[in-house]
């Protein structure tokens, strides 16, 4: 092959018209390739290719997989530099990998690796000859649901709350405008009006951020079950965070869930939140997240045998005398009683102590950490770039997962039987019977533990009986507990009952002593009952059917109705379709009575988009920005300490030394670009 040969193969490589001719025929044993300018036979004919197919000519981006199928090779060579110019007119790069030898150390097998380089640009030039992956499918779709929603979001999620309050009449929701434009919003669903009228006694809600497209922070009420799982009251988009907008959300929210109060609130101490809860939130006791202060503490102070001292007083039921004692005696171990983050935090220990909330009920909350959690699973449904529409009908999405669970919940207690493994197997199956399981576990817990408290005193006046109670091998500290023969009402000095809703171990250490086998109604809170949302239904009277603060206690009842009805029903085929088709007219009946001037749409139709407003906390700082110099001296930007006009100055005044005037003017005039440099890079920090 001549120079001309080679510079023509050359740029049929490059484009892209690479040809080359073999032999299909049995009758051949070689064919000698026709050499044709620009032609992929002009390699073949230098490398000794020889093939055993019929003469054909295609171009190499031509080819199918029948006529890759078809090629034979003399050797391991040919086939690699064929496969290296077929990538290379696909826009891949071909390298060897792998190789297999027999036992004699023959080649029988060589694997080659193709990198996609250049197929997504293929992609983006044939977008329609092409195939699609899923991403392109899902980037497809989410481009034109943005574009269909720009500009009336706010419209879209309003019509999105309107057609479900067609289909849930419980549903509750308001809003405010701010020059035309949404500003802020608080809803909750039927079944979310309801769960607060069986658990809404602790409220706990705390702000979460980046979950919407327009900075606004996202505030989620919750508390927990009656199976001690999270349990989500409702949600607000906010504007901002100051003490009158949490203001205006609370007294929107506590209006549209029935105008029942909680009697007990925890947050993570945020100052505007705390305001507004006095505010709002009159006779709720207000407890500050545990764990959120231990973070704090930890920033303040550096010592972590004093931590462990300070969660200890957090956490520990201690009287309230012993807790001012071993107050003080840490802060003078530690020699910390001028710090003031603690006499600020000492301030307010009736808001985190234990020893001062183990008479309020809480239900065991110490932490927002389940605000955290549902947060987190909300993260999974939510992005930083969501629209409005896209916030409410995912948000309605992680609620479906919470109600699932919920149900599972429900099952695994009404229709499971746990294993009786304490001694007081009497009160445990009894305990097993009216708790859900998960609370019953807490309670078999108590049980398991007063096999290790002592009788110290028991003494009987008229009908009341008082018994003093330790534990063993710590006969120092002791508990009392009082109980009415007649009223069997129990009361104990841990105060784990008013605190958490669960009888303590010395109450179950009584009852074991005075051989009292059946669990009163006084040692049960009905809050952590299998039935309790029924019993939340039954405790209505009928004078009070009319009222629309009870509206989510009859959506209760319904379901619960309705389950019995569905799990009787489902057993037989008739029944089925008899109770299907009442279902069905009843559903018909109802729609007829519905008022048609309920709709509210065109109200939404004014509502603008809200606009985007800057998010709390430091903004992002640009990591490749040049830092302006700072002078260790003066801390002062502009200058460093070797060039300080403090220094000067000082130096000057000490030592006595006397400057030329050229030598004073030249450093006068580097001091006042100095100092010029400095207040332009603060002005521009």
């Amino acid at each position: 092959m001549n120079i001309d040969d080679n510079k023509n193969l050359k740029e049929s490589i490059e484009c892209n018209e690479l040809c080359f001719g073999y032999d299909n025929s049995s009758d051949k044993e070689e064919e000698d390739l026709i050499t044709n300018e620009g032609k992929f036979s002009e390699s073949m004919e230098m490398s000794n290719y020889s093939y055993k197919i019929q003469e054909v000519e295609k171009k190499l981006n031509e080819l199918s997989y029948d006529d890759m199928w078809g090629i034979e090779f003399d050797n391991v060579d040919q086939c690699c530099d064929f496969y290296r110019n077929y990538a290379e007119v696909h826009d891949f790069v071909a390298r060897l990998d792998e190789k297999g030898q027999d036992f004699s150390g023959n080649l029988n097998m060589r694997q080659m690796n193709l990198s996609y380089n250049g197929v997504y640009g293929g992609t983006k030039r044939r977008s329609k000859q092409d195939g699609s992956h899923k991403k392109d499918l899902y980037n497809h779709f989410d481009r034109s649901r943005r574009a269909k929603i720009k500009d009336g979001d706010a419209h879209a999620a309003l019509s999105y709350l309107i057609s479900k309050a067609d289909e849930d009449s419980l549903l509750q929701g308001k809003f405010t405008l701010k020059d035309g434009k949404l500003d802020n919003l608080v809803s909750a669903d039927g079944s979310s009006i309801t769960d607060y009228q069986c658990f809404g006694d602790v409220l706990t809600f705390d702000a979460t951020y980046q979950k919407n497209k327009y900075n606004r922070p996202l505030v989620v009420f919750s508390r927990t079950n009656h199976h001690g799982q999270t349990c989500i009251f409702g949600c607000g988009l906010l504007s901002d965070e100051k003490r009158e907008t949490y203001v205006l959300v609370l007294n929107t929210f506590i209006e549209i869930i029935g105008n029942k109060q909680p009697i007990a609130v925890v947050t993570d101490g945020d100052l505007a939140m705390r305001e507004a809860i006095k505010e709002v939130l009159l006779n709720a006791a207000h407890r500050l997240c545990t764990w959120h202060l231990y973070r704090n503490a930890c920033e303040a102070i550096k010592n972590s045998k004093f931590l462990d001292g300070l969660k200890h007083l957090m956490y520990e039921n201690f009287f309230p005398e012993e807790f001012e004692r071993r107050w003080h005696n840490l802060i003078s171990e530690y020699e910390l009683s001028e710090n003031e983050w603690l006499q600020k935090t000492y301030r307010i220990k009736e808001m985190w102590a234990f020893s001062y909330l183990n008479d309020k009920f809480f239900g065991g909350i110490r932490t927002t950490s389940q605000c955290e959690g549902s947060h987190s699973l909300i993260k999974n449904y939510i992005s930083k770039k969501c629209y409005l529409l896209e916030l409410i009908h995912n948000f309605n999405e992680a609620l479906t997962q919470y109600r699932t669970n919920e149900l599972l919940s429900d099952f695994k207690s009404l229709f499971t039987t746990p294993v009786l493994t304490t001694c007081l197997q009497d009160i445990e199956k009894q305990a097993a019977d009216i708790f859900t399981r998960s609370m019953f576990k807490e309670v078999r817990c108590e049980i398991e533990e007063a096999g290790k408290l002592n009788v110290v005193t028991h003494s009987v006046s008229n009908n009341e009986v008082k018994v003093r109670i330790n534990k063993y091998r710590q006969p120092g500290r002791e508990c009392e507990v009082q109980y009415d023969k007649v009223t069997k009402k129990f009361a104990c000095d841990c105060r784990l009952f008013e605190s958490r809703g669960i009888r303590c171990c010395h109450i179950f250490c009584t009852m074991r002593h005075d051989h009292i086998d059946i669990i009163p109604d006084t040692l049960v809170c009905t809050r952590w009952t299998k039935n309790t949302k029924k019993d939340c239904v039954c405790s209505v009277t009928s004078a009070e059917t009319d009222s629309e603060n009870i509206a989510g206690i009859r959506y209760g009842a319904l379901v619960t109705l309705c389950f019995t009805l569905c799990e009787s029903a489902s057993k037989n085929r008739d029944d089925f379709m008899e109770i299907r088709d009442d279902i069905f007219g009843l559903i018909q009946k109802l729609k007829k009575r519905r008022d048609p001037d309920s709709n509210v749409l065109s109200n939404a139709c004014m509502v603008g988009d809200p606009t985007v407003v800057k998010t709390k906390g430091v903004l992002r700082q640009n990591r490749w920005a040049i830092k302006s110099r700072k002078c260790s001296h003066c801390i002062r930007r502009g200058h460093t300490i070797r060039r300080c006009p403090e220094l000067y100055s000082r130096d000057v005044l000490h030592t006595g030394h006397h400057q030329s005037s050229d030598e004073l003017n030249d450093e006068k005039s580097y001091f006042e670009e100095e100092i010029n440099y400095q207040s332009n890079d603060e002005s521009n920090v």
